[in-house]
C-alpha cells in the first residue's frame, strides 16, 4: 500500500509532549458558572476521547482488472443505503427489490462464508439508489423472477413480451445503428438470457449484450455500477463453458496475462508440473500461482472468521477465468489437463452449484465442462513418466487432479458414458492412493491441499469421495 510523502513525514514525525491541561475546581457561587475560557476546556475535555481509537478509512489497494488500473476500493462495510426513492417507487416495488437484492448476491458467492456480502448488498443498494430508472427494471424482473418461482406461470409472458419490446433494439444494432443504451436496458438483456430456457436464445442474447456494452465503450464503462458488470461478465463466461465457444467481453489483445494477485518474486519457484514440461506456458503457470495465493487466502478467512472483499473475489475469478479461455493446447497435452483442472476449480469458487435453485439448466456448465475434465484425465495414464530409479514424480499431481476431477462431477446426473468414466477415475484414485501409501484422509487431504484445495467448498465432498473409495476398496479385498 503507497503513502503520500506528507502522509509518511507524519507518520515518522517525533510527537511533542503536551501540556498538562488546567483543573477545573468551583469553589464558590461566582465560580459555579465558569468564564468563556473555563467552559471552552470544559469542552475540550467532553470531546477529548471521542476521535480516539476510530477506524481509519483504509486506501484503495488493489489495481481493478476490469478498468485497466483503476484502484478497488476494500474496507469495512458501511451502513447500507437508504436512499431510494420512496416517494418515486412504490412500498411494494421497495419490499421486492429488499428481497431480491439478498438473492443475487448470495448466487454470485458460492463461498458466502468468506465474503463479505454486506459491502456487496450495499453496493446494489447504492447503484439502485443513484438510477430510479435502473431500480424500476430490478425491480420488474424481480417481480417476475418471484412469480416464475412461485409458478405464477402467466408472469412469464411479461418477460417474453419484454424480450419482444426489445426487438428494435436488435434491429438497430444489427443494422450497426449508433443508439443510446441505457443500465435498465442491460439489465434487461441480462436477465432474459438468465431465464431463457433456449441454449440459442441464450446465445442471442449475450451477442446483442456484447454489442450494447461495445457502444456504451466496453465493459469498463460499467464501472459505476460494479454489480451489474460482474453479472455480464458471469453470463460470458458460463455460456463459454457450456457452449465451448470463446468469451465475448474480453478477447486477447485485451488480456493482461501477468499475475493479478500473486506476486512472482514471492510465490513458490516449484510448481506440481514442473517435472512433466521442460518449457512450460509462463501464462499458465501465473494462473496457478493466481490461483494457489487466492485458495490459501480464502483458506485463511474460513479459519480466522474473517471476510475478504467482494470486489478482490469476483475480480480475481473473472480474470482467471478469462484467462483460462483463451487458452488451448492439443487434446494430448498435459497442459490442457491443467487448464481444464483449473477452469473447474475457479468454476466450483465462482458459480453456483448445479443444485440450486437459481441456477438454469441452459447455464449449468457443469456436465459439459466435467465431461471434457474427465476424458483428459484419463488420457495421462498413457504418458511414459518414470524416471531412471523407476519412480513417478508426478504421482501426488495425478491424485489431485482425479480426485478434482472426480469431485466436480460427484451429485451430477450423468449419461452411461460419464458414469463410466466416473468409475475409471475411481480406480485411477484407489491406485495412485495405494502407490503412495495413503489410507487415511487425513493423509489424503494433506496431498490434495498440495494443488488447489478450499476447505470451506472441498472439505465436506472430499471427505464423501474417499469414504466411499475406501469401502469399494475393502469390497473388491472381500471378494478377492
Amino acid at each position: 500500500m503507497s503513502c503520500r510523502k506528507g502522509e509518511v513525514a507524519a507518520d515518522l514525525a517525533v510527537p511533542t509532549v503536551p501540556t498538562p491541561d488546567p483543573f477545573l475546581i468551583a469553589t464558590s457561587l461566582d465560580t459555579i458558572k465558569p468564564d468563556a475560557k473555563s467552559r471552552k476546556f470544559i469542552r475540550r475535555y467532553v470531546t477529548k476521547g471521542k476521535k480516539i481509537n476510530r477506524p481509519k478509512r483504509q486506501k484503495r489497494a488493489v489495481n481493478s482488472w476490469f478498468d485497466a488500473g483503476e484502484l478497488t476500493p476494500e474496507g469495512p462495510p458501511a451502513v447500507l443505503c437508504r436512499g431510494l426513492a420512496t416517494n418515486i417507487l412504490d412500498p411494494k416495488m421497495l419490499q421486492v427489490l429488499h428481497d431480491f437484492v439478498p438473492i443475487m448476491v448470495k448466487v454470485m458467492y458460492p463461498v458466502e462464508q468468506c465474503v463479505d456480502l454486506a459491502t456487496e448488498n450495499q453496493h446494489w443498494h447504492e447503484d439502485l439508489a443513484q438510477d430510479i430508472a435502473y431500480a424500476q427494471s430490478v425491480s420488474n424482473i424481480a417481480s417476475v423472477y418471484f412469480d416464475i418461482i412461485n409458478s405464477r406461470n402467466q408472469e412469464f409472458q411479461k418477460l417474453i413480451h419484454t424480450g419482444t419490446s426489445l426487438g428494435p433494439l436488435r434491429a438497430q444494432l444489427a443494422a450497426g445503428t449508433d443508439v443510446a443504451v441505457t443500465d435498465s436496458t442491460i439489465f434487461t438483456v441480462v436477465a432474459l438470457a438468465l431465464r431463457s430456457e433456449d441454449l440459442d436464445a441464450t446465445s442471442t442474447h449475450m451477442h446483442g449484450l456484447q454489442q450494447m456494452i461495445r457502444l456504451r465503450g466496453g465493459i469498463s464503462a460499467l464501472s459505476t455500477k460494479r454489480s451489474l458488470q460482474i453479472k455480464c461478465c458471469r453470463i460470458d463466461l458460463a455460456l463459454a463453458m457450456r457452449t465451448g465457444a470463446k468469451p465475448l467481453l474480453f478477447t486477447p489483445p485485451e488480456l493482461t496475462w501477468k499475475p493479478y494477485l500473486a506476486d512472482p518474486a514471492t510465490s513458490p519457484t516449484a510448481y506440481p508440473w514442473h517435472d512433466l514440461l521442460d518449457s512450460p506456458d509462463i501464462r499458465l503457470v501465473y494462473i496457478y500461482l493466481d490461483l494457489g495465493e487466492f485458495g490459501r487466502s480464502l483458506n485463511l478467512a474460513h479459519q480466522t472468521k474473517r471476510k475478504i472483499p467482494p470486489s478482490l473475489f469476483q475480480e480475481v475469478l473473472i480474470s482467471v477465468q478469462y484467462r483460462l479461455h483463451h487458452l488451448s493446447y492439443p487434446s494430448h497435452d498435459v497442459q490442457e489437463t491443467l487448464r481444464l483442472a483449473m477452469l473447474a476449480f475457479s468454476a466450483s469458487l465462482f458459480l453456483s452449484a448445479p443444485h440450486s435453485p437459481h441456477t438454469r439448466p441452459v447455464l449449468d456448465c457443469s456436465k459439459g465442462l466435467a465431461a471434457g475434465f474427465a476424458e483428459s484425465l484419463l488420457l495421462l495414464h498413457v504418458f511414459e513418466r518414470k524416471t531412471h530409479d523407476g519412480r513417478d514424480p508426478c504421482l501426488e499431481l495425478d491424485l489431485c487432479l482425479a480426485f478434482l476431477g472426480r469431485v466436480m462431477v460427484s451429485g451430477l446426473d450423468l449419461a452411461e458414458q460419464q458414469q463410466q468414466r466416473s468409475r475409471l477415475l475411481d480406480g485411477k484414485i484407489i491406485s495412485t492412493a495405494r502407490a503412495l501409501g495413503l489410507t487415511a484422509w487425513t493423509e489424503m487431504r494433506r496431498v490434495l491441499k498440495g494443488f488447489l484445495w478450499v476447505d470451506v467448498i472441498h472439505d465436506e465432498p472430499g471427505r464423501r469421495l474417499f469414504d466411499t473409495a475406501s469401502a469399494g476398496k475393502l469390497e473388491e479385498h472381500c471378494e478377492a
